[in-house]
């Protein structure tokens, strides 16, 4: 099953092409009704930071309402992949607006697991990630390890992927996307490493919103070579 995407941009056809960014996203508003409980739309995460990557000539685009299998087949051929939705330890929700068949959810794990809530792919099964430099998991608690889904961040490494980056908190949607442009911002004008570029996004946030506790919460953990360049 092709991916569905929604929205891309153009790099200089005159630059070197870095490689290929694959940016997840969900949208209730645009999800059937039967997914009203979803409650949140991500789409902001790849409006806000697909100008950046076309400004470092990655190929980016927005795929919006994916369920996990498209989003499993593109995996192996990509350099960044973010996933903005739903989750918690061990696994990321990937509505099926296609399916007709209850509950119409998939998941992304980082294990096999048999007593999975819904139908769901593991990466720690996956096909070769050794081309991912960087794999961010946007949702709720996504650093930690489910005794039973095991790690998200640990299965793509271990596939592979260079570095995985995802929270150990509930995240505000509100806040996220923001986030996510502030960090690609800073790989790009200051040809930042992913953790210094890490650290510069969540200092602009404080900054921003010296009150609001939630930016807390966007202390984002980089797993694997923190080291790494996306842009230099």
């Amino acid at each position: 099953t092709a991916a569905v995407i929604v929205s891309v941009g153009s790099f200089s056809s005159s630059a070197a092409y870095t490689g290929k960014v694959y940016m997840f996203t969900y949208d209730v508003n645009s999800l059937p009704s039967y997914f009203s409980g979803f409650g949140i739309s991500t789409r902001a995460d790849a409006s806000r930071s697909m100008p950046w990557l076309w400004k470092m000539n990655y190929d980016a685009g927005e795929y919006l309402n994916n369920s996990v299998e498209p989003i499993y087949s593109v995996l192996s051929g990509a350099s960044i992949v973010t996933i903005s939705s739903h989750g918690d330890s061990g696994y990321v929700l990937c509505p099926d607006p296609h399916s007709s068949l209850a509950p119409r959810y998939t998941m992304l794990t980082g294990n096999s697991y048999s007593g999975a809530m819904f139908h769901y792919r593991s990466l720690s099964s996956a096909p070769s990630l050794s081309k991912v430099k960087l794999m961010i998991f946007a949702s709720c608690n996504s650093s930690f390890r489910d005794p039973n889904y095991g790690s998200l961040g640990a299965s793509a490494r271990s596939r592979g992927a260079t570095t995985t980056m995802g929270w150990m908190a509930s995240i505000p949607n509100d806040l996220t996307s923001a986030w996510l442009e502030y960090f690609f911002q800073a790989c790009y004008f200051n040809k930042a490493t992913v953790n210094s570029a890490a650290a510069t996004a969540t200092q602009r946030l404080r900054n921003e919103h010296p009150n609001n506790q939630g930016v807390d919460a966007l202390a984002i953990y980089a797993t694997g070579n923190g080291d790494t360049y996306i842009y230099s």
